[in-house]
């Protein structure tokens, strides 16, 4: 009897652990499929260690704004102005050279061709002090026994050549003085540019005050020119 009784409770022990545990595992499976329905996974898919993601795409989201950034913030390439090709001194004088006689050439054409009084006598200036400018050149060259030799990509007697055909291409008239005097404006300013740019390339210390003595007759002929133009309006 006493034996029965205790097989009974031995029996009753087991189905009420039997039951506590079948309990724990509808619990965990409850728990799991809430988790599921607030980030919109399965149990199927957080048992097999697919649920909850919002880690890993922060992470993977987070590397690709990074990336973007990194993109958006790269350091520009940098730019260099190219530099003037360095000049020997008997480029300069080769320059100075050509310079003067495309003044002188288109001195000649406008004493030849224009009709306006000012222009003319400005015109002939040109003629008188690019013929005493070249001398001067010339003699210092000889001197320094240095031979006037072109530059690289020297361009002055392409542009003397084109300002002469076309005002030899003009009339007689107030059209034609006013585009010589123009053309001298525009041509003294470009000739004064390239005398500031040869002083940072003379060596001979007399080259460089052949240079400081030729920009303020240069910068003379500029302000003339305009004066006249100023007139002719």
């Amino acid at each position: 009897m006493i034996r029965k009784n205790l097989f009974v409770i031995a029996a009753m022990c087991l189905c009420m652990a039997c039951g506590n545990q079948r309990s724990e595992e509808m619990e965990a499976d409850f728990n799991m499929e809430e988790h599921s329905k607030a980030h919109g996974s399965s149990s199927d898919d957080i048992a097999a260690g697919r649920g909850d993601t919002s880690l890993h795409d922060g992470s993977k989201h987070g590397g690709e704004q990074g990336a973007l950034h990194r993109e958006n913030h790269t350091t520009p390439a940098t730019t260099t102005t190219p530099a003037q090709p360095v000049m020997s001194d008997a480029n300069i004088f080769e320059k100075l050279s050509l310079s003067d006689t495309k003044e002188i050439e288109e001195g000649k054409t406008g004493v030849k061709m224009a009709t306006n009084a000012d222009v003319k006598k400005y015109a002939q200036m040109l003629v008188t002090m690019h013929t005493k400018m070249k001398n001067d050149g010339a003699t210092l060259a000889k001197k320094l026994a240095i031979t006037p030799t072109p530059a690289p990509n020297e361009n002055v007697k392409m542009m003397m050549e084109q300002s002469l055909l076309k005002l030899n291409g003009m009339t007689k008239g107030t059209a034609f003085d006013k585009e010589f005097i123009m053309m001298q404006i525009d041509g003294h300013q470009k000739t004064l540019a390239a005398v500031n740019m040869m002083e940072t390339h003379a060596q001979n210390a007399e080259v460089k005050a052949l240079l400081a003595k030729v920009k303020p007759v240069v910068q003379s002929h500029i302000d003339q020119a305009k004066t006249i133009a100023e007139k002719l309006k």
